[in-house]
């Protein structure tokens, strides 16, 4: 006969739990999922702690698995018990949420749930959760082109971060996004500062993942510099860690710059190897943000000017249904450039006006 688990059991069980995976403590996470995977079946009846539980196991998902649809699955039976929620699993819930909506590159929409989950953030009286919450929505602004919000709540983060001995990790992911902003600004020689801060901090605790993150950003801040050679250097440093444990997604970037900085060298045969891999694991992951991207990159330099401005004009109008608004920025002031360049008034105009469209909707 099985022993009863108390509720006062399970939570700890479960606090426990949520450290360790926000401290991604990967051995200790998952060893601590199936001591709690076994015993939730045998817990006195308690719905507030199988919803806590729920979240935790959603919010695992969104690490460790390797496609979305797991946490799919587990986000539509949460949204059936949200009316069950006090004030610290509501807190959790639009957290998580916001963190989901931000892997799958809606941005608008987690910066939503992240705001409704700010409103509760006083429910969870724990200083590392609100250097946690922090550094997400930072990495939000960042994405959504924010950057002067980003690098706010960024010191927020690493203000609390850097009290504690046992956040060396943390510390380096904030540095490591000081570090993105800054390339985003022009400021390379900031970013270049704080790239190399997050490096040595993650070395000091041994984290492959945070190191071979900021050496991919150091390459994409030389490739903004347009020192192509040293942008491959450093991204081909990136990669091998990112090819060793199938991560795709820092993947993608790194490849794709890649293959853009062997254009600029006139490589045009290695420039196409990057495309075709790149293409290949944005195929595996639906990756439409870098599929589109690509596109254009091969169309710029692989077809003349006319069949590219048709690429670049298919492609703008997914990025506007997808709300990828740098992307639209970016293609839609190119396309506006070349229709005032042959003297298409109309179209320039149209163009100049999604430019701005997107520029309002990243303010």
């Amino acid at each position: 006969m099985k022993v009863m688990v108390s509720s006062s059991e399970m939570t700890n069980l479960l606090n426990s739990w949520y450290v360790m995976i926000r401290d991604r403590n990967v051995e200790k996470a998952l060893k601590l999922k199936e001591e709690i995977d076994e015993k939730i079946n045998h817990m006195e009846e308690n719905q507030n702690l199988l919803l806590y539980y729920s979240l935790l196991t959603f919010r695992y998902n969104l690490i460790h698995s390797k496609t979305i649809e797991d946490a799919d699955l587990l986000m539509l039976e949460i949204n059936q018990d949200k009316n069950e929620m006090d004030d610290m699993l509501e807190y959790y819930y639009q957290f998580f949420k916001g963190i989901y909506l931000y892997r799958q590159k809606k941005y608008e929409d987690a910066l939503t749930h992240f705001h409704y989950a700010e409103k509760r953030l006083t429910s969870i009286p724990d200083p590392i959760e609100t250097a946690e919450f922090h550094y997400k929505l930072a990495s939000v602004y960042s994405q959504h082109l924010d950057i002067l919000n980003s690098i706010q709540h960024t010191f927020k983060a690493i203000e609390i971060f850097q009290t504690d001995e046992h956040y060396h990790l943390r510390t380096a992911d904030c540095k490591n996004l000081l570090g993105t902003n800054h390339i985003l600004l022009g400021n390379y020689d900031r970013a270049e500062y704080y790239l190399n801060k997050a490096i040595k901090y993650a070395q000091l605790v041994k984290c492959l993942e945070t190191e071979s993150v900021s050496l991919q950003n150091l390459g994409w801040m030389y490739s903004r510099k347009g020192e192509s050679t040293k942008a491959i250097e450093y991204l081909e440093k990136s990669l091998t860690w990112m090819v060793e444990n199938d991560e795709y997604q820092y993947q993608v970037k790194t490849m794709y710059i890649m293959a853009n900085e062997y254009f600029r060298l006139q490589q045009n045969e290695n420039a196409m190897y990057w495309v075709n891999r790149c293409y290949d694991i944005c195929g595996h992951t639906k990756d439409s943000e870098y599929l589109g991207k690509l596109n254009i990159l091969k169309a710029k330099h692989t077809l003349n000017l006319q069949d590219y401005m048709c690429v670049l004009r298919e492609e703008i109008s997914s990025y506007l249904d997808k709300k990828y608004w740098g992307n639209l920025e970016e293609f839609s002031h190119e396309l506006a450039k070349y229709y005032e360049q042959e003297r298409n008034i109309k179209e320039a105009m149209k163009y100049y006006k999604l430019v701005i469209h997107a520029k309002n909707k990243l303010s």
